[in-house]
């Protein structure tokens, strides 16, 4: 069963090819399957999902190189675990039989050597080393609570009613607790300025294949992992998306033709995801761009005319719009898309201004159909409430986050307060103490004085020299 388990999860296995084949041979492999495999050919839709993933993978370059490192390393940790359950069965066998469970005592041995699901091998922890569950709980306990800073959320609070209308940010003030609002006017007298937080998509670090996974790359690139061919009114047409750009074929009555169409959009998206991996300007660069999708096309034989290939821009931009709105662009020529997506991206990652006026002009495109065309005021009102309801959302986040992260600043300083009260308290009990031992000495010491001149025995030298002369000294 478990061999029959990895079989199905490996994509060789489920493309029906060899780890050595070539592209060309991968191409292949999945036209065959995949004329085979066709819900409307008499397959199931998950089998062609999980045909279409393989393909995906196993045609890009990079995250095939990937895979097979994953694979690899997934089978060394597999030979490992089982030498240490031979090794271990073989130890148990020799050893003498106790007159306890060997079954149980087995569980015992193997539980600390064993290596998890996860192939961590877990540490021997003696069974008379371990803590009881209160020692354990009280433990943890007094663990540090890791809270974001109360800093950096004041600014991030102050920026978002920044960003408000008037009207808006005087309703969200009137929701806010009242020591929050204590809180964040102390800040906006007396903290500095914060530097203005940079929009996530504006700091892309650079990306390393490396440390991706096969998965992570398919993600990346934006490929969809539904089935590569959809029907509609009885012809197939092939579709991808990259990088916030959707493109689909004209329909075909032959699956045979539409499969053709996707190895070429596939190929197009891998040149698009390598060259973005190796100059994060990539996208900036429209010429560029123009002449890989021209390179792709050239060496498959086909045009965009002959494709029927048609393009938009489908783009979210979490940082300045709620996570359910999207900047849709009616379909353009290929160079246009490309051009308008150079200018929807740099607009995103500068600033909210620059996004609102590249959407408002996108509205009013002639491209769209009389229905979808917006005029300027009504293209402003969707921009304008698509932002409010963004910043409302951030607002509400902010808020609460700064709110626990003042609660656990002001226990805290409490904390501190009474300790150092405390330390007062003891240094002043202290000195009150020592001051009436010295007191108390000083009397003892005047006391014991008051009784030594009252003797009777004293000598003429002692007399003399005081009470500290004894013994003749």
């Amino acid at each position: 069963m478990a061999q029959e388990h990895s079989d199905n999860d490996n994509l060789y296995f489920i493309l029906g090819a060899k780890p050595s084949s070539d592209a060309a041979e991968i191409r292949s492999k999945y036209r065959q399957a995949a004329l085979r495999l066709h819900p409307d050919k008499g397959g199931s839709p998950s089998a062609f999902h999980k045909l279409t993933f393989a393909f995906e993978v196993l045609s890009c370059s990079v995250a095939r190189a990937v895979y097979d490192k994953s694979i690899k390393k997934k089978m060394s940790q597999q030979n490992s675990s089982r030498n240490q359950i031979h090794c271990i069965r073989k130890s148990t066998e020799n050893r003498a039989p106790s007159l306890g469970n060997p079954k149980s005592s087995f569980t015992a041995h193997a539980s600390q050597h064993f290596p998890d699901t996860h192939g961590s091998k877990r540490k021997e922890v003696p069974s008379e080393a371990a803590e009881p569950p209160s020692k354990r709980v009280h433990a943890n306990q007094n663990c540090k609570i890791d809270t974001p800073s109360l800093r950096e959320l004041m600014g991030a609070l102050r920026e978002v009613l920044r960003s408000m209308k008037p009207e808006q940010r005087r309703e969200a003030l009137q929701k806010l607790p009242p020591h929050l609002q204590s809180a964040l006017v102390v800040f906006m007298e007396t903290w500095p300025k914060p530097q203005a937080a940079v929009p996530s998509s504006a700091a892309e670090p650079s990306m390393d294949p490396s440390s991706l996974k096969a998965s992570d790359l398919c993600a990346t690139c934006g490929i969809t992992t539904t089935a590569g061919l959809r029907k509609a009114s009885a012809t197939y047409s092939a579709h991808m998306h990259v990088k916030a750009l959707r493109f689909y074929t004209r329909g075909h009555g032959e699956l045979a033709v539409a499969l053709e169409r996707q190895m070429v959009l596939a190929q197009l998206r891998q040149a698009l995801f390598s060259a973005s991996l190796q100059n994060l300007a990539f996208w900036k660069d429209v010429a560029e761009t123009n002449r890989i999708c021209s390179e792709v096309f050239t060496d498959n034989n086909t045009s965009e005319a002959d494709m029927g290939l048609s393009a938009f821009v489908y783009m979210r931009a979490g940082h300045w719009l709620p996570q359910t709105c999207t900047i849709i662009s009616p379909i353009m020529p290929l160079a246009e898309v490309l051009d308008l997506h150079r200018r929807l991206l740099h607009a995103r990652e500068t600033s909210w201004q620059m996004l609102r006026a590249e959407w408002v002009q996108l509205m009013q495109s002639a491209r769209h159909s009389t229905a979808k065309c917006k005029s300027l005021c009504e293209a402003e009102a969707i921009a304008d409430s698509a932002r409010a309801i963004a910043l409302k959302t951030q607002f509400a986040r902010v808020a609460i986050s700064a709110a626990k992260a003042l609660d656990v600043f002001e226990h805290r300083a409490s904390k501190q307060r009474k300790t150092l009260m405390r330390q007062r308290a003891c240094k002043t009990k202290c000195k009150a103490v020592a001051e009436r031992r010295a007191a108390k000495a000083q009397g003892d010491m005047w006391k014991a004085r008051r009784l030594w001149w009252r003797r009777a025995d004293l000598t003429m030298n002692e007399i003399m020299h005081g009470p500290h002369v004894q013994n003749g000294r």
